[in-house]
């Protein structure tokens, strides 16, 4: 017996209001994790959420700030399927020793990795800081590069583990210490500070900064998802680069309300000649700079990771 007109426009109803709370295609769930604390560093990612380019693309994306250091950043990427990871150059010595995490794009072109000490005169030079006291991070390969071409070895100063405290310098407690250009000059010189930048790249030290990393499982199993999520981030990077005013205010709205607007404008101002986004294609690496860059942290990975 056929169901009369009535029987069949409830259950059209019932049909149709059941289908309106489903997705056509069901979302890929992803989670990136950033490499540090909300800030504008990682503002192609939250734009491409905000602009729904992830949604566009089919994916529903977690940010998640960095809660266990680079070591177990890479451990967390590597283990499971549908996690990403903002890293450094260490990604590229961690996948030639056997960690299964590849870069999938390079952001930074250039490292925002520099050295901090104290201005005292116009002929100032690394050679100043030998028997001195410098603080230095855990994997800034390119700054240790930089003091071994500069003739100023590891046993000619006082290397101490970063505190990560950026006062230390001014308050004359440690006499250098690496920092990013992009952010600590311009917490330190709000303190009046006279402050001295050295540059790895002033004596041809060039290493690239942040990248986008996943799993080699995640790429062998969903090469396609991982294609899209570079392509749809990648978008939210071009889009945040061209519109920093905006993006700094959805940053400081959603993210990251203990750092001021100036402070993320700063930032971003920093980034551009950093990431290049007018001269070169974002996401895009060099086989012969990866390999300068792996060639450099052989050569100082082991007496890095000596150091007390």
């Amino acid at each position: 017996m056929l169901p009369d007109q009535k029987q069949y426009r409830n259950f059209l109803f019932t049909f149709l209001f059941l289908i309106s709370f489903q997705p056509i295609v069901s979302k890929d769930h992803i989670d990136l994790h950033l490499k540090w604390y909300h800030q504008f560093q990682f503002a192609g990612y939250y734009t491409a959420l905000a602009k729904g380019y992830y949604q566009d693309a089919g994916l529903d994306v977690s940010i998640h700030e960095s809660k266990n250091g680079l070591e177990g950043l890479h451990k967390l990427v590597s283990e499971k399927e549908a996690r990403y990871g903002v890293g450094t150059n260490e990604v590229l010595l961690q996948w030639h020793s056997g960690t299964p995490i590849v870069v999938i794009a390079v952001i930074f072109q250039h490292s925002p990795t520099v050295l901090f000490t104290k201005k005292t005169h116009s002929e100032q030079s690394l050679q100043n800081l030998v028997g001195k006291k410098i603080m230095l991070s855990p994997h800034v390969y390119e700054i240790l590069a930089y003091l071994k071409k500069e003739k100023l070895d590891p046993t000619n100063f006082i290397a101490l583990d970063h505190s990560f405290r950026f006062l230390d310098l001014v308050e004359g407690k440690v006499d250098a210490l690496d920092g990013y250009s992009t952010t600590q000059i311009y917490e330190i010189q709000k303190t009046g500070f006279p402050l001295m930048v050295f540059s790895p790249r002033t004596s041809g030290i060039d290493f690239y900064g942040d990248n986008l990393f996943t799993s080699q499982i995640e790429i062998q199993n969903h090469p396609k998802r991982v294609k899209l999520f570079r392509e749809a981030s990648l978008r939210g990077w071009e889009y945040a680069m061209e519109n920093q005013e905006e993006i700094v205010e959805l940053i400081s709205k959603q993210y990251s309300n203990q750092i001021s607007r100036e402070q993320l404008l700063f930032e971003a101002k920093q980034m551009e000649p950093l990431i290049q986004p007018s001269l070169v294609e974002l996401g895009i690496s060099k086989v012969s700079l990866e390999q300068t860059i792996f060639r450099k942290f052989k050569n100082r990975s082991s007496r890095a990771n000596g150091r007390n």
